[in-house]
């Protein structure tokens, strides 16, 4: 796991039951609309004020990679998120809590959230967490 001021690096994580389709980082303001927040009003655009494009459980963002996985039919969606602190990584991780979705916390400040329709969600985190590890 990076510490601040690093990139955040993902390993590929495709087998004989998973391809990785795409990969990218989403940011403070994606992760703010991901998470529900509605697009501001823009009138000049140096008038724009950055922080009505976030929200709490977005602040605090410090990193992130996604990979979409997919094959046949499921896909599945894998974040991973690095936190100023531990105290934003619990508000982001309140916000992003459903059934849906399967958590893991790799520390204090980061954490993992994988999304989708594909059966074998807890396999590649388990996965992933034996990779960052290493």
């Amino acid at each position: 796991i990076p510490s601040i001021g690093e990139t955040l690096t993902l390993p590929d994580l495709s087998d004989d039951q998973r391809v990785r389709r795409a990969a990218g980082t989403l940011g403070e303001q994606l992760t703010a609309a991901w998470l529900g927040r509605p697009r501001p009003t823009i009138g000049r655009l140096q008038d724009v004020d950055l922080s009505l494009w976030t929200i709490p459980a977005s602040e605090g963002w410090r990193a992130d990679r996604w990979q979409l996985y997919g094959e046949g039919a499921g896909e599945l969606l894998l974040l991973v998120s690095l936190w100023d602190d531990a105290e934003q990584a619990r508000e982001f991780l309140e916000a992003v809590r459903g059934e849906e979705r399967l958590l893991r916390r790799v520390g204090e400040r980061t954490l993992v959230v994988l999304g989708g329709n594909d059966g074998s969600r807890r396999a590649l985190a388990d996965d992933l967490l034996v990779a960052l590890a290493d």
